[in-house]
This record gives C-alpha cells, structure tokens and sequence, in this order.
C-alpha cells in the first residue's frame, strides 16, 4: 500500500518489465489527481493489444514508510490493477526485490537523498 498525494492508500503492483509508471482514472478521478491530458503515449501490452494513456500527472508525492518520491504517473482508462509501478520507480527508490520460491516477495527501497530504507 502507498499513500497517494498525502490522501489514500492504494494497493500498487510492481513491474521492472514496464516502462512507465501507471494509475487508472477512476483512482486519479477519486483521489482528485489533475493530469496533463497533452502528453499522451501509445502503449502495446503485454498480449499486444494497443492503447493510449489519457495523460501525465506530474510530480504526485507518493509515500511508503517514511519514505516520499515525488511521481510522474501516466493515467489509463481501465487497466486491471490500480497502480502499477515501473522501471522509472525501481530507479528512483534504488530498489531491490527478493523473492523466495514465487511465494514471498520482499521489496526494499532506499530515499538515494537520504539514504533511508
């Protein structure tokens, strides 16, 4: 769970595949989020089927633990998750992700500011 811009906690999903980081509308639309609906992108999933994103919220604090990273998240009409967490966020929190036997995962991230964990 993250705390999304200092107002809910919404259960993310993690993927170092993806190449941004994502958020449905209806999350955006509940948490009141705003988003630059002129930066759009055209995206090919995983089972090849194509869509664009309706925009870019820009800068969104996004806290986990004492830790605050500061998003650029592309929202989406409908994906099947409500956040999905990229490439873009394993490189700014320097995470590190172990997994036992595809039972237990355990995510560490680290604030590269402050060196928190």
């Amino acid at each position: 769970m993250m705390l999304i811009d200092n107002k809910e906690e919404v259960e993310c999903i993690t993927d170092s595949g993806s190449q941004i980081i994502s958020m449905s509308t209806a999350i955006a639309s509940n948490l009141g989020l705003s988003y630059n609906s002129n930066i759009v992108l055209n995206m090919q999933s995983a089972n090849g089927t194509m869509d664009q994103s309706l925009g870019l919220a820009h800068n969104v604090p996004c806290t986990i633990g004492n830790i605050t990273v500061y998003l650029e998240i592309h929202i989406l009409w409908s994906p099947a998750y409500n956040i999905l967490l990229g490439c873009p966020f394993d490189v700014l929190t320097q995470s590190v992700v172990n997994t036992l036997s595809n039972v237990k995962t355990t995510i560490t991230i680290m604030d590269p500011n402050t060196s928190m964990q």
